[in-house]
């Protein structure tokens, strides 16, 4: 019974050794066939990287949390009313949740962050 089992498992280590070659061999051929597009995926990926590893929101998911929409608010201070209502309703001591309201604080600072870059 083990020697069955121990080919059944050789097997499948045989199957997945072979897809993971496939799979390296066909983004090696992409990557070889468009370097240009390859370096601006890489560049891409690094910012994205960088961004998950210092805890910074997308302004795409702040707008999400927000509700603004496809739009970005248009003032600072329509961004604070929105804030200060999704905040106090998402307030613990209401019912409310503690990682939503964090949600919605860091949603606001992505905000804020990218309006402040606009006018530079």
């Amino acid at each position: 019974m083990s020697g069955r089992i121990a080919q059944i498992l050789a097997q499948a280590l045989i199957l997945g050794g072979g897809v993971m070659i496939k799979a390296f061999v066909e983004a090696y051929q992409r990557v070889a066939a468009n370097p240009e597009a390859a370096k601006a995926a890489a560049e891409q990926a690094k910012r994205s990287t960088t961004s998950f590893l210092k805890n910074e929101m997308s302004v795409r998911e702040a707008q999400d949390i927000l509700n603004f929409s496809n739009q970005k608010p248009r003032t600072l201070a329509e961004l604070q009313e929105r804030y200060e209502k999704y905040f106090n309703a998402n307030d613990p001591k209401k019912g409310g949740s503690f990682y939503v309201q964090s949600k919605v604080f860091r949603a606001k600072e992505a905000l804020e962050k990218s309006m402040k870059e606009e006018v530079r």
